[in-house]
């Protein structure tokens, strides 16, 4: 999968039984902050609920989707409002487990904040 823009995507997953994470500590700014970024996930899953794609904060998992027998074909738009956490430090993670049969892959990209209005 070619990065939505730029040279460089993040890439969870790809063989099977399988934990990949990526997480970094955010300062979440007044207004009303939404996070906003792009997905896409390839599998080879007949079952959406065997690999499972997170965007978690704190530990606490805000997104959940389940992957299964599909290409997106295309950069999917995501959005969350993290408004609970304005003012504050959080861990924001990104997290993909897939079963132990077949590979599922995710990719994200564009990864930014913006304040309710605002974005796209």
């Amino acid at each position: 999968i070619m990065p939505r823009t730029g040279i460089w995507e993040a890439w969870l997953g790809g063989p099977p039984d399988d934990i990949s994470v990526i997480q970094q500590r955010v300062a979440v700014m007044s207004g009303s902050p939404i996070l906003e970024f792009y997905q896409w996930a390839t599998s080879a899953e007949t079952s959406c609920t065997n690999d499972r794609a997170f965007v978690a904060v704190n530990g606490l998992d805000l997104y959940v989707r389940g992957i299964c027998v599909t290409t997106d074909g295309h950069w999917i738009y995501t959005s969350l409002d993290l408004s609970d956490y304005i003012d504050t430090t959080i861990t924001l993670e990104f997290r993909l487990e897939t079963n132990s049969t077949l590979s599922t892959e995710w990719f994200i990209d564009d990864l930014k904040f913006f304040v309710s209005g605002v974005g796209p």
